[in-house]
């Protein structure tokens, strides 16, 4: 569905809920698997030409926003429970879909 409909994660995300043991696998499946996307997207866009100095600036920009978002995840995650998050899991992907239907 990524490159389809550009929504690779959700479906993978719940698959990936369904089939760990705790929240700690769970997280774990997910960042291996986008850690691969993302860098199998990045080399092909390096490929492509689509990175320019223009990109590489924005994108040091972003990176202050994507570390201070993963130092609040990871406390955020520390803090929850493994029933919560699921619940959580589910209501994003709720939303998501909702989003993605009237966009």
């Amino acid at each position: 569905l990524g490159g389809i409909c550009n929504i690779g994660g959700p479906p993978i995300a719940i698959y990936m809920l369904g089939v760990s043991k705790d929240k700690i696998e769970y997280n774990a499946s997910l960042q291996t698997y986008f850690i691969f996307t993302v860098i199998g997207s990045f080399f092909s866009h390096l490929i492509l030409g689509n990175i320019t100095p223009t990109v590489w600036k924005y994108s040091a920009v972003v990176m202050v926003a994507v570390v201070i978002g993963t130092l609040v995840g990871i406390l955020v995650f520390k803090k929850i429970n493994e029933k919560t998050m699921k619940k959580l899991v589910y209501l994003i992907m709720l939303i998501m879909g909702v989003w993605q239907f009237f966009i």
